[in-house]
C-alpha cells in the first residue's frame, strides 16, 4: 500500500474546514464463520485454526481503488488486526478515521504491505505469526479406508507490485455525513478459500502431515480465494443520531 494514502488521508484531515468536509469516525468489527466439515472436492475438511491478517484498508471516492486510482482515503483503517476467522461473533477492529464524502469501492491487504519505503514485501506489526493467514486442520478423503491427515499453511497473499494493494477496486459503497452513526462489519469465510484447493496432492494415503508452502497450486489456490474468489465482505449500518 503506497505510503502516500495514509499521508494525503491525514492532509485531507486537516483541511475539511477549508473543503466543506468534516471529519468522521467509524467503529468496526470483523467476524468469521463457524467451525464445521467442508467438502472440498472428494474431501471433507475441518479447520481448526484460521487466523487472518486484516488491514490496512482504505475506502475511497472512485469505483476503482487501487494504489493510483485512490490518492486520498474518504476512510481508513491504518493497521493490520489479526481475526479469528472461525469466531462468528464481532470482532473489534477499532476506529476507522475519515472525512464526509462518498465512498464507491476499498482497497486493502491482508497483513502484508509493501510500501514505497521498502524494496520488498513485508508482514505489518499485528500479522498473525508474521503472515497473512494461518490455517491448521484435518482431511479425510471419500473412501471407506481413506486416512486421515493434517495440514497447515503460512500464507502470503502479497501484493502484486510496489505501492498495490493486495485486494483492490473492491466496491462497497457509503454515503458519510456528520448527523448519522456509522459502523462497518467485515466478514471473512475461510471455507470459502479452501474450495479450489487440490487436496489430493496433499494426501500421501498414510495420514502423513502435510505443509501447503508457497510455490505449490494449494497455495497459490488459498492466495487466489482470499484476493480474487472470496475477499472480505463489508456491511455498513446507520444510526441516525
Amino acid at each position: 500500500m503506497k505510503a502516500a494514502v495514509a499521508a494525503a488521508a491525514l492532509a485531507t484531515l486537516a483541511a475539511c474546514a477549508d473543503t466543506g468536509q468534516a471529519p468522521v469516525t467509524v467503529a468496526a468489527t470483523a467476524a468469521g464463520t463457524a467451525p464445521a466439515a467442508i467438502a472440498v472436492g472428494d474431501y471433507t475438511v475441518t479447520l481448526t485454526r484460521a487466523d487472518v491478517g486484516f488491514g490496512p484498508a482504505y475506502f475511497c471516492a472512485g469505483a476503482n481503488a487501487d494504489g493510483d486510482q485512490c490518492a486520498t482515503a474518504v476512510l481508513e483503517l491504518a493497521r493490520t488486526v489479526a481475526v479469528d476467522a472461525l469466531d462468528p461473533t464481532a470482532q473489534p477492529l477499532g476506529d476507522l478515521d475519515g472525512v464526509t464524502g462518498s465512498i464507491r469501492s476499498a482497497m486493502y491487504d491482508w497483513g502484508v504491505s509493501w510500501l514505497l519505503t521498502r524494496d520488498q514485501p513485508a508482514a505489518n506489526p499485528g500479522a498473525p505469526d508474521g503472515h497473512s493467514l494461518v490455517l491448521e486442520g484435518t482431511a479425510v478423503g471419500a473412501a471407506p479406508d481413506a486416512v486421515p491427515f493434517a495440514f497447515t499453511a503460512r500464507v502470503d497473499a502479497v501484493p502484486a507490485g510496489l505501492g498495490a494493494p493486495a485486494v483492490r477496486a473492491q466496491r462497497t459503497e457509503l454515503e458519510l455525513v456528520e448527523d448519522v452513526a456509522i459502523t462497518l462489519a467485515v466478514r471473512v469465510d475461510p471455507s470459502a478459500w479452501l474450495a479450489q484447493v487440490p487436496f489430493t496432492e496433499l494426501d500421501d494415503g498414510l495420514g502423513t502431515p502435510a505443509a501447503i508452502t508457497a510455490g505449490t497450486s494449494a497455495y497459490t489456490a488459498l492466495v487466489v480465494g482470499m484476493t480474487t474468489l472470496a475477499p472480505a465482505t463489508f456491511t455498513w449500518s446507520r444510526e441516525r443520531l
